[in-house]
């Protein structure tokens, strides 16, 4: 029997990228930002103006992508995911760096032993099928929800996501206990 196809978001769900802008920002001489205050996914609107340029530097740099943690969760999470489901890795790459799609996939083997054929870098994400998205920004969750109605989609709880609407096939939560069980009861759409 074929397992259902999860599709896993990076950024803000396996990799803690507000958490290590923040500290990029401080290291600019930049104001202490608390992530788990933003009320908004684009976490530049919370760095002052004379340092956005700075700030994009540092993302687009060698190293910086490497340098994100994971979520202390996360890698336990994808290791139990793999145990029900076929996961794939779906994420946007930063506009601008040449260093970042290359640096991704090694952060990606490193954390989570994902290989080329798991790992899907595009910002439409809604042309990616699967039975179960897993995504914490709001724009990309309501257009793959939309496109896909009759798979799970898993809003990856964020302060900034709190208000999303929920379509009928969806649900919020940041629990990874809550992901595994949904999915284990899950049946795929197409047998492959």
């Amino acid at each position: 029997m074929s397992l259902p196809r999860v599709l896993l978001d990076v950024d803000n769900v396996l990799a803690d990228f507000d958490r290590a802008t923040a500290e990029a920002l401080v290291s600019l001489g930049g104001p202490h930002i608390d992530p788990a205050e933003s009320t908004q996914w684009d976490i530049m609107q919370m760095v002052p103006e004379e340092l956005q340029d700075a700030m994009w530097r540092i993302w687009r740099s060698p190293g910086y992508c490497m340098s994100i943690q994971p979520y202390p969760e996360a890698e336990d999470a994808v290791r139990r995911l793999r145990q029900v489901s076929e996961v794939f890795f779906v994420t946007g790459q930063m506009p601008g760096s040449r260093v970042w799609p290359w640096e991704r996939h090694q952060w990606l083997k490193g954390h989570f032993d994902a290989t080329q054929e798991e790992i899907v870098l595009t910002w439409a994400k809604y042309l990616i099928e699967g039975d179960v998205i897993v995504e914490d920004r709001p724009v990309f969750y309501d257009k793959w929800a939309t496109y896909h109605p009759d798979a799970l989609a898993i809003l990856w709880a964020q302060p900034y996501n709190a208000s999303v609407e929920l379509p009928p096939n969806g649900i919020r939560t940041d629990s990874w206990d809550e992901v595994i069980h949904r999915v284990g009861t899950l049946h795929p759409r197409w047998v492959r």
